[in-house]
């Protein structure tokens, strides 16, 4: 009995590795897809700021003038 739950835990550890592994390799390709989006929002902002259609917002008056 010891030693078909011996090999039932090896059997069950074998496949949650596995997943495991597929599991981190989908999460570095989020990565990099988050980090490419990451790149294109930093170029379009820098665009906008560029042709002058942004500008910061101005300090509010701390004395309410």
């Amino acid at each position: 009995m010891g030693i078909g739950l011996g090999g039932l835990v090896l059997a069950l550890q074998s496949r949650t590795d596995r997943r495991m592994d597929s599991f981190a390799a989908e999460l570095a390709g989020l990565r990099g897809e988050s980090r490419a989006l990451c790149e294109r929002v930093a170029r379009l902002e820098g665009l906008i700021e560029g042709y002058g259609l942004f500008r910061p917002a101005e300090p509010a008056n701390a004395a309410g003038a």
